[in-house]
C-alpha cells in the first residue's frame, strides 16, 4: 500500500446481528491478509443486501470510499441482494474463482452454480451489478 492510499477499514455497525458481525470479521481478516483488496473498496459503490434465510437476518454491505460499512437492516433495497442459508453466503468465501467469478472447472465452483440454478441461492440485480458481485465474491474470497 502506497503512503498515500488509506488503509481500508470494515466497520461493523454497534449492535448489529450475528451474522453482520461474524461477515464483517471475515471481511476485514482477509483486508488485513490481502491489502491490495483495498482497492477493490475504493472504486466500489453502493450497497448489497444479504438476506439469511435460516436465521432471518438481513445485513446490508455499504461501500464508502475508504470505509465498508457492514450493517443489520434491510436489505430489499440494495443495488445487488444476495438470498441464501447461512452456509451458502459463508460457502462463497471458499469456492475458487476466476476472473472473479466461481471456477466452474473446480467441484466447488460447479456446486455453487449448482445451487444458484436450483435456487438455493438467489442473486438479484444481475446482470447490471455484475461488476459488484464480482467485488463482494473477491473481497470474501478467503483462497484469493
Amino acid at each position: 500500500m502506497s503512503p498515500l492510499q488509506p488503509e481500508v477499514t470494515v466497520e461493523v455497525e454497534d449492535g448489529a446481528g450475528p451474522f453482520a458481525g461474524m461477515l464483517g470479521g471475515l471481511l476485514s481478516a482477509n483486508l488485513v491478509a490481502d491489502p491490495s483488496k483495498g482497492a477493490l473498496v475504493r472504486r466500489s459503490s453502493g450497497a448489497v443486501g444479504i438476506v439469511v434465510t435460516d436465521t432471518d437476518e438481513q445485513v446490508r454491505l455499504h461501500f464508502a470510499g475508504d470505509q465498508l460499512w457492514v450493517t443489520s437492516g434491510p436489505a430489499m433495497a440494495a443495488e445487488l441482494r444476495l438470498v441464501g442459508t447461512a452456509d451458502t453466503i459463508l460457502g462463497l468465501s471458499t469456492v475458487p474463482l476466476r476472473f472473479g467469478i466461481p471456477d466452474l472447472l473446480t467441484s466447488s465452483g460447479r456446486g455453487l452454480t449448482s445451487r444458484w440454478v436450483a435456487g438455493g441461492l438467489q442473486i438479484h440485480g444481475l446482470p447490471r451489478h455484475a461488476m459488484l458481485l464480482r467485488t463482494v465474491l473477491s473481497l470474501l474470497n478467503v483462497l484469493s
